[in-house]
């Protein structure tokens, strides 16, 4: 099977307030599932909304550095069996928020209010593939450089 190549998401817009979304694939190597997301200037007539959806089922880091922004985020950790995605989520995280490392070992959703120092985000161990979701209330994704030590493609 030939390898996968990161591919920018190429949503097909049907009239003004439907768009198509079709698969693109990370900037982790470590993340091979296809991912879909939906970008405000790109894709929603510039609304300020982002959203991206990826299936990690690899350890690896994801954010280096603690950061910030002059928006809303949400991100969503969901176990990745769709029928119930509470119980299956069977993963640690350790997330940085507000200077204080919060370890995740439960579906969670955490707001970063803007202006709020965030990261690192290091995904320390993956028992079950669990669904990752970055939601942004800005106009363009939220995307910080690849950690050293992660692969990028």
């Amino acid at each position: 099977m030939p390898e996968k190549k990161f591919v920018p998401f190429d949503n097909q817009k049907h009239g003004k307030y439907i768009v198509e979304l079709r698969h693109g694939y990370s900037i982790f190597k470590q993340i091979t599932k296809p991912q879909w997301a939906a970008m405000g200037d790109k894709d929603l007539g510039g609304a300020k909304f982002c959203i991206g959806y990826s299936l990690v089922d690899k350890a690896m880091k994801m954010v280096e550095e603690s950061h910030k922004h002059d928006f809303d985020q949400y991100i969503f950790f969901l176990g990745g069996d769709a029928a119930n995605i509470t119980e299956s989520f069977d993963a640690e995280i350790v997330f940085g928020l507000d200077d204080k490392l919060n370890t995740i070992k439960y579906p969670a959703c955490i707001h970063i209010p803007s202006g709020t120092m965030h990261g690192p985000l290091d995904i320390v161990k993956v028992n079950k593939p669990f669904i990752f979701i970055d939601l942004v209330l800005n106009n363009t994704p939220s995307i910080r450089s690849v950690p050293k030590e992660t692969e990028a493609r």
